[in-house]
């Protein structure tokens, strides 16, 4: 067998070691905003083709530097039809 690792081998191993966890994380917290936004287009996209009117759906740039928002939009009840189907639908 080899020669016992020095403490300086130990902590230079050990840092490799946090840096390629860091390096992970901040790919996964990215990997985790893109689908995030692909959820939340979706989510708009069939609100709006189930209901008539609202804004359009938000446009996204990802980038390692972009700040990623989403407007929520919620469905509105315009009295047209019983609303208890449609409070019910949403409990």
């Amino acid at each position: 067998m080899g020669e016992p690792l020095t403490t300086d081998q130990k902590l230079d191993l050990l840092i490799k070691s946090l840096q390629k966890n860091s390096d992970d994380i901040n790919q996964m917290k990215t990997q985790y905003a893109v689908i995030s936004v692909a959820v939340n287009k979706l989510q708009s996209d069939k609100h709006e083709s189930s209901s008539s009117g609202g804004s359009g759906p938000q446009t996204f740039t990802i980038g390692k530097s972009s700040t990623i928002s989403h407007k929520l939009q919620f469905p509105h009840y315009d009295g047209s039809e019983d609303p208890l189907p449609w409070l019910s639908k949403w409990k």
